[in-house]
């Protein structure tokens, strides 16, 4: 449901925001590819979540993980 991949991608910011990167990208990745099936790739809630991963990997050191979402 589009609410649980809501909250999973709160969940991974807040993992993010306290340098967890592993645990916030298992929770970033359920939720963008959830919101993605649910709303399509376009879609306001789609194109957070895929900011939030592009966040994540920016902030991780993992640009080439990053590019795969801008």
């Amino acid at each position: 449901h589009y609410l649980v991949a809501t909250f999973e991608g709160g969940l991974g910011t807040s993992l993010l925001r306290l340098d967890r990167f592993a645990e916030a990208e298992v929770q970033l990745l359920n939720s963008y590819r959830s919101l993605e099936r649910a709303f399509g790739p376009e879609h306001r809630r789609t194109t957070t979540a895929r900011d939030r991963l592009v966040e994540l990997y920016e902030a991780w050191g993992r640009p080439e993980k990053a590019d795969r979402y801008l």
